[in-house]
């Protein structure tokens, strides 16, 4: 079987077919370790980025990269205190079609409303 590079060693892992070796990923030390090894091993570790997410070369560690992912709204609501009315929050406007519902002396988030004709 030929070498495989980190993405097709680590795809072949998540689809449970066979490859020359499955990923070798670490998190990384804690810092009372990582000290530890530069003050009884400073020659090992010398040449070392401590960065165990992108990979540690002299560990044989494979690369991965993270791709920041933004779960809120695209475009953002603009927030704003609505008046309460009766026992619910009222509508503030938002991105068309929906409404950012706002709470006096609660948290800014409380979910979303389709707005609806006659509905509120």
């Amino acid at each position: 079987m030929p070498v495989r590079s980190d993405l097709e060693r680590f795809c072949d892992c998540m689809e449970y077919r066979s490859s020359d070796r499955r990923p070798n990923h670490e998190l990384g030390v804690w810092p009372q370790t990582a000290e530890r090894w530069r003050v009884e091993a400073p020659e090992a570790v010398a040449g070392w980025t401590w960065n165990w997410f992108e990979g540690e070369d002299a560990l044989g560690l494979d690369r991965r990269e993270y791709i920041p992912i933004h779960y809120g709204f695209l475009p953002p609501f603009e927030y704003e205190l609505g008046p309460d009315t009766q026992d619910r929050p009222a509508p503030v406007a938002g991105s068309p079609g929906q409404s950012r519902l706002v709470h006096a002396g609660r948290n800014p988030i409380v979910g979303l409303a389709r707005r609806m004709p006659g509905a509120l």
